[in-house]
């Protein structure tokens, strides 16, 4: 059996990592909160932060898609002619915007 080389073993654990972080945005929510920074002239700092971080569940997630792709709030833009004047547009037209 073949050992996996030091820089492919580096590669999949940052990938491993970077996949992990990517996940957990889409997760994470901020509620209230208040955040501070204090910064001095000699170089130090210190940062506060006071409030909630909501871990939305899976099905919240799946709801907001869900509610994301309803054609209930379709609205036609405006159709443009040739010397970018408003006209009426077809029907044709507004169904491409429709499945766009």
């Amino acid at each position: 059996m073949k050992t996996i080389g030091g820089w492919r073993a580096a590669a999949a654990a940052a990938l491993a990592v970077m996949a992990s972080l990517a996940l957990s945005a889409c997760i994470l929510s901020p509620g209230t909160f208040d955040a501070t920074l204090d910064l001095r002239r000699d170089g130090r700092f210190s940062f506060a932060y006071r409030g909630q971080i909501h871990l939305l569940a899976l099905s919240r997630l799946a709801q907001m898609s869900s509610e994301a792709d309803r054609d209930d709030d379709f609205v036609a833009t405006p159709c443009w002619d040739d010397d970018f004047n408003d006209r009426e547009c077809s029907g044709k037209e507004i169904a491409e915007q429709r499945e766009a």
